[in-house]
């Protein structure tokens, strides 16, 4: 699995920013796949072929409070669950905002929702149709993502809130 800490200066939030990407690479190879060898009673393990052009879907991981944008890749197994499926995860630092837009601070909601895909989309190989984009988030991130997804439900296949604040 390929992981990239990629920091920007944010437009909207008017500072720099730091985003945590992880893309498939040990899944992927170079060589065409013929056939697929299959040892008796044992599944081969699932390859895709490096193509020109080619998108991954994308799943956006929300972090929880008082965490940052590392903390999902580092005390989970999402990159072994985004290798084996062949998809790229991404997480954006989003502090303590609950991914809210506030009157006198940073504009965490118009950041996720409108900036963040445009950026993920046209510096990284992210699909951009909806069955190919999901949301899911964890504590204060699962809040982020119930919002983000109930706000723009033509964005995301599905949403995921994992012990998040919501009811």
């Amino acid at each position: 699995m390929g992981l990239l800490r990629f920091s920007y200066r944010s437009e909207i939030l008017s500072l720099h920013t730091n985003i945590t990407v992880t893309l498939p690479s040990e899944e992927l190879t170079y060589y065409p796949l013929t056939d697929i060898k299959r040892e008796e009673g044992v599944a081969a393990r699932r390859k895709w072929e490096y193509r020109d052009g080619m998108k991954f879907q994308t799943v956006y991981l929300l972090h929880g409070g008082g965490d940052d944008d590392t903390c999902v890749v580092r005390k989970s197994n999402i990159e072994r669950y985004a290798e084996e499926n062949c998809v790229m995860t991404v997480t954006a630092q989003a502090n303590d905002s609950f991914f809210m837009d506030t009157q006198y601070g940073y504009k965490y909601f118009t950041f996720l929702t409108e900036e963040l895909p445009k950026v993920i989309q046209t510096m990284f190989p992210s699909s951009p149709k909806r069955e190919d984009n999901f949301v899911a988030g964890f504590s204060m991130g699962g809040y982020g993502a119930f919002k983000w997804a109930m706000h723009n439900p033509e964005k995301f296949r599905c949403c995921g809130v994992f012990s998040g604040p919501i009811g």
